[in-house]
């Protein structure tokens, strides 16, 4: 599936009008969106193996991008939990559950990474335009950073909506799937990002990726993260879990500032992916068979 890479961030950096009908375009494939984006990034400057967490018939599965671009699959809720002391009571503690949103582990480098999506945008944060030029991106991107959301009686926690990610899958068979891999969690946000400091960029191959000294991506300490118990809980856990190797950084990736780097990068080629659309325009070529799925099911209803 062919995604114009101007349109889609004119419609989640720019074009604050579409607000009314944001979140139903985003729940058609944000999420996929997000995941298919995180994906493209790692098979070109990281691995060349890589294998999707998917769901058929009811079954927790492992496919590689071939399968996973032909077939048609379930929407997986991966469920976790997380066990954190009870602040009302020292000696007790409170068992959280939450899900995640997805799952992509490297066979070769055995790598997993645990995915949190947010396709939180100018819509959805209730802004105007961003209109992210080149003057006033980096105010943007640290002023997201600044304002991530935060716990509601904890101001110096994130909240557990984004902390989450550091929480491990409670079922026993895709526990089994990863076992002898390094569990990697990865934020993966729309908005670009911009830590001021205690943050190393994302890079292969000595390349830098990043666009208007705005980076694609960058790793985090996680004692550094800010996600108040979970963080204790996830480092307090490392080396307990059976054959499971809990990573100690936190990857943050921003959807907007790849699509940015692609862009730019892309321009330069004879190819820009698009087909018959706009020769100026560039585009980015992802599986997305969920939304396929969903697109052919609307198409078989509406009439021309």
């Amino acid at each position: 599936m062919k995604f114009v890479i101007r349109e889609l961030l004119k419609f989640y950096d720019e074009n604050y009008k579409v607000k009314k009908h944001s979140n139903s375009i985003k729940n058609l494939f944000g999420e996929e969106l997000g995941i298919d984006l995180f994906v493209n990034f790692l098979g070109k400057y990281y691995y060349k193996e890589l294998e999707y967490f998917c769901c058929r018939g009811g079954e927790y599965i492992f496919v590689g991008a071939e399968e996973y671009s032909a077939g048609e699959f379930g929407t997986c809720s991966i469920p976790t939990k997380v066990t954190l002391s009870n602040p009302s009571d020292n000696t007790s503690s409170i068992k959280k559950s939450h899900s995640l949103d997805g799952i992509v582990r490297c066979p070769l480098e055995k790598v997993a990474y645990l995915l949190e999506v947010k396709s939180w945008s100018i819509h959805s944060l209730g802004g105007r335009s961003f209109n992210l030029k080149e003057n006033s991106i980096k105010k943007v991107a640290k002023n997201v950073w600044e304002h991530r959301p935060k716990e509601k009686n904890h101001a110096d926690n994130i909240n557990p909506s984004l902390a989450k990610v550091l929480t491990l899958p409670t079922n026993s068979h895709l526990r089994e799937y990863l076992k002898g891999y390094t569990i990697q969690p990865v934020i993966v946000y729309w908005l670009p990002l911009l830590p001021e400091r205690g943050c190393v960029s994302l890079g292969a191959h000595g390349e830098d990726y990043s666009i208007k000294g705005i980076p694609v991506g960058f790793e985090q300490q996680i004692k550094d993260s800010q996600m108040g118990e979970y963080k204790d809980t996830w480092i307090a856990h490392a080396g307990k879990f059976g054959n499971l190797n809990l990573s100690d950084k936190l990857i943050w990736f921003s959807q907007s500032a790849y699509l940015r780097w692609h862009e730019n990068s892309e321009r330069k080629k004879p190819n820009s992916d698009c087909g018959d659309t706009d020769s100026d325009a560039t585009c980015i070529d992802l599986p997305m068979p969920r939304t396929q799925a969903r697109l052919k099911f609307i198409n078989e209803m509406i009439s021309s």
